[in-house]
């Protein structure tokens, strides 16, 4: 059971508003909901600024509190290297970055009562009703180039999400932005076919 500013689509919402934060492929990425009053994760970002945070002798699988790009988030730690770097999951984005140990917080139970009780602030999305092209990638799996198209339709853009179905925390959905519809245009370019939902 998620608390109560889950931002998984209910049953009842078809439609949510937000941005794509993170992207594998057409088949995975990122989507971040836009958040009404109060933006928990902005709260999040804006309380821990004033916390008396301590540096951390990093381990694998450890939660933790980084700083990066400006701003202090919530991670998971998923490999310490060699070089004081460290391979972070920022989990309420979908990505994975290496960070300097100097930048990894230690997470006490009092950080995990604040700041660990909220899920991630976004879930993981596929493109429905479309699969790659064999013309455009001809191996049935989406080319580089096509995720640069994508990535290039739809990155930090504002836009809408109709959700077809929700498995596995994985939500088959049409994007659209600014009223174009991003699965007919991965179609329109050749890097996508039709096909029917499972």
């Amino acid at each position: 059971d998620y608390p109560e500013h889950c931002v998984l689509p209910q049953i009842s919402e078809k439609v949510m508003k937000g941005t794509v934060t993170h992207i594998d492929h057409c088949g995975m990425f990122f989507f971040q909901p836009h958040e009404g009053d109060p933006n928990v994760l902005e709260c999040i970002q804006n309380s821990l600024e004033k916390e008396n945070l301590l540096l951390t002798i990093p381990k694998s699988g450890n939660l933790a509190i980084v700083f990066f790009d400006g701003k202090y988030h919530r991670a998971k730690i998923i490999n310490v290297l060699h070089d004081f770097k460290v391979v972070c999951y920022f989990f309420d984005f979908g990505f994975t970055q290496k960070i300097s140990v100097r930048h990894i917080f230690e997470v006490n139970e009092k950080l995990i009562d604040d700041y660990f009780f909220f899920p991630e602030r976004g879930f993981h999305c596929k493109l429905s009703m479309v699969e790659p092209s064999y013309g455009k990638c001809p191996r049935g799996k989406w080319t580089m180039e096509s995720i640069e198209v994508f990535r290039e339709l739809v990155m930090n853009q504002p836009c809408e999400l109709e959700v077809y179905s929700m498995i596995n925390n994985l939500a088959s959905v049409e994007v659209k932005i600014d009223g174009v519809n991003i699965n007919e245009a991965m179609v329109k370019a050749g890097y996508a076919v039709r096909c029917d939902e499972c």
